[in-house]
Parts: C-alpha cells; sequence; structure tokens
C-alpha cells in the first residue's frame, strides 16, 4: 500500500500544481504572456491526467477489485471505476471529453485547438480534483474497514455506511 500513498501523494501535488497554473492563465487574459502560460497550463493538465488515470489503475489493482489484464487503457480503468462508485456513470462523458482533448494536445498543436481546450481546463482541473478525493476517501475507509474487520462481528456495516457518507462529505473534503 506505500505504492498506493506514493502515487495519491504524487497525483495531489501534481494536481495542486495544475490549479496554480489555471488560476495564473485566467488572470492573465489578453496579456502578452497569455499563449506562454496557456501553454503550460496545458502541459500541466496532461501530467495531471496521467497521474489520475494512473493512480486509479494502482488503486483497483491493490483493493483486488479488478484483475491486471481489465486494467490496458485509461478508458478502461475510468470505466472500472464508475463500476464500483468512485466515479457516477454521467462522469464517464467528462472523462471521454478529457480523454479526447488530452490526445489532441499530445498528438497536435494547433491554437484554435489550444485555445478551445484552454476553457476546459477549469471543469477539468476540477473533476480530476473529485477523482483523486474520491479515490482517498475509498482508500481511507478500505483501510478503516480492514481495521474494523479485526474488532467486529459485522464489519460490513461500518463500510457501507462510512462509504455512503464519504460520498457526500467529498466535496467537503479539501
Amino acid at each position: 500500500m506505500e505504492r498506493l500513498n506514493q502515487k495519491l501523494a504524487s497525483a495531489q501535488k501534481a494536481l495542486m500544481r495544475f490549479e496554480e497554473a489555471l488560476v495564473k492563465m485566467e488572470a492573465q487574459g489578453e496579456i502578452s504572456d497569455y499563449e506562454l502560460i496557456r501553454d503550460s497550463v496545458i502541459q500541466r493538465f496532461e501530467f495531471t491526467y496521467e497521474m489520475t488515470w494512473r493512480l486509479l489503475r494502482l488503486f483497483l489493482e491493490k483493493v483486488k477489485l479488478v484483475s491486471l489484464d481489465q486494467l490496458t487503457s485509461p478508458r478502461q480503468i475510468f470505466r472500472v471505476a464508475a463500476q464500483v462508485n468512485i466515479l457516477s456513470s454521467a462522469d464517464l462523458k467528462i472523462v471521454s471529453d478529457i480523454i479526447e482533448d488530452r490526445n489532441k494536445t499530445t498528438h497536435t498543436y494547433d491554437e484554435e485547438v489550444a485555445e478551445e481546450i484552454a476553457h476546459k481546463l477549469r471543469l477539468y482541473a476540477d473533476f480530476m480534483k473529485s477523482i483523486i478525493e474520491q479515490t482517498f476517501l475509498s482508500y481511507y475507509y478500505i483501510l478503516r474497514y480492514d481495521s474494523v474487520c479485526a474488532k467486529s462481528a459485522h464489519p460490513e456495516y461500518f463500510f457501507e455506511e462510512k462509504m455512503y457518507r464519504g460520498r457526500i462529505a467529498v466535496n467537503n473534503f479539501w
């Protein structure tokens, strides 16, 4: 689980740096450094996306919710995360947009595409933050569940109640 802790910390740090750059870009508006800042924000978006799906993959692997051969692509990882309630099925539309835009920024460079994607980055940052938070909460409750299993004859009641509260409390986490 130490590797999962490291991935979680890395994803949180990447998200923080992405959000810092995003705030600077939003403040720049049409000032001369805007393109430079926008391009750096897009690169931080790409990096944060990579950290987010890899965090989910490791989480799903560590808690043994799926076998590794089912986790071959980011799209599959996000689908499985929706199946185990880390994401909602409605979140998969945003995930699809993120994957598409990430592929556009990685494989081609076009000013119009960069500008179009820049306008979506706040939504993407907020979405990736919610994924990282939900992964953290799920991991935390699994650890709590393990400790309760050792002490209780009916640990499943504790786990279900806390997971429900965790899903509601996720927006107030950070």
